[in-house]
């Protein structure tokens, strides 16, 4: 990898809610950190509940355990896109750092499972054109939930 991974973790923190207590995300699965997800299926309405009860969910988490989780995530991120990438004919190494980082950000956020869905995005990538590849990236479901994150990434994506 040739971005610089404090950069990465800062960019994290910033697009990622950081909390150190247990959270639920926008999806309902269980949450912890920066983003952090302890499962991968959304929490059922009745056992929400249950957990919202004062105290269950309201012990902290020390921030070294919060930054530990968030460095080893951030690595898994960057692998499964490298892997993604080659497996999709995508020069992951050739990118610009920045370029590099939009993927691992998304692949954070997202999961590389859905980033792999993003196929015309790294049909787009794998060809070098990258303008197509920022329009992919507008032009998902992605882009209108995360809102100013999306933006930011696209606008990173076309100017590399």
């Amino acid at each position: 990898m040739s971005y610089d991974t404090k950069v990465l973790l800062a960019d994290l923190k910033r697009h990622e809610k950081v909390l150190n207590r247990l959270y639920f995300d926008q999806l309902g699965i269980l949450t912890v950190g920066v983003g952090h997800a302890l499962g991968s299926r959304p929490v059922p309405a009745d056992i929400r509940d249950a957990m919202s009860v004062p105290g269950v969910m309201d012990t902290p988490l020390h921030p070294d355990v919060v930054e530990l989780l968030l460095v080893l995530d951030a690595a898994e991120a960057d692998k499964q896109v490298q892997n993604l990438a080659a497996l999709r004919g995508v020069n992951f190494g050739a990118l610009t750092p920045a370029r590099q980082m939009v993927l691992v950000g998304m692949s954070f956020n997202l999961g590389v499972n859905r980033l792999g869905g993003f196929s015309k995005m790294l049909e787009a990538l794998a060809h070098g054109n990258y303008q197509e590849a920022a329009a992919q990236m507008k032009d998902s479901l992605w882009h209108r939930q995360v809102g100013l994150r999306a933006v930011e990434l696209e606008a990173i994506m076309r100017k590399g």
